[in-house]
């Protein structure tokens, strides 16, 4: 039973009330991929957990802050997410041109700064132009993390921002 009656009023029972919050996700889902249904079919989603995608919805109907869903050339926001943080922490699974050159400045700038890379763009790290990172062991504020399994997502959060990037088109269509 999820409705009861109770003094002539009707009340949800407390199934009701779980089903009830499970059903506005899932309405809060449909909703947001309806309304950027452009978006979500040019980008590929596998890179993200199950979990998170379950939740989508509520993340996107958030009415404390803006979700931008737009496509953004490469680099530009991040070097101004980058330049304004007091602290950043993100994760890579690929490398954009002109990334290390303003991670290299924040960390001689002495800002803390925590990156998990795939083994791929750990790779990429060591070749031209990403090169002069490996300067930074010696920085105490900075640390680079490896990570053993894929991931296809790239993650910044700073102070101001969190910046979510997918890759840019999907195999299966």
């Amino acid at each position: 039973m999820l409705v009861e009656q109770r003094n002539y009023e009707y009340h949800l029972t407390p199934l009701g009330q779980v089903l009830s919050g499970r059903i506005i996700d899932f309405v809060s889902t449909i909703g947001s991929i309806r309304r950027h249904k452009d978006f979500w079919a040019a980008h590929d989603l596998t890179g993200l957990p199950q979990e998170f995608l379950f939740d989508i919805g509520n993340l996107l109907m958030q009415n404390s802050f803006t979700i931008q869903l737009k496509t953004y050339p490469c680099l530009y926001p991040l070097s101004e997410i980058l330049k304004d943080a007091s602290f950043i922490h993100g994760a890579a699974s690929m490398m954009a041109p002109g990334m290390g050159e303003e991670v290299f400045k924040r960390v001689v700038d002495g800002i803390p700064i925590e990156l998990i890379v795939n083994k791929e763009a750990a790779g990429a790290l060591k070749m031209e132009p990403y090169a002069p990172l490996d300067q930074l062991h010696e920085y105490r504020n900075f640390k680079i993390y490896v990570a053993q399994v894929p991931f296809k997502v790239g993650l910044t959060v700073t102070d101001k921002c969190v910046s979510l990037g997918l890759y840019k088109g999907r195999k299966d269509v």
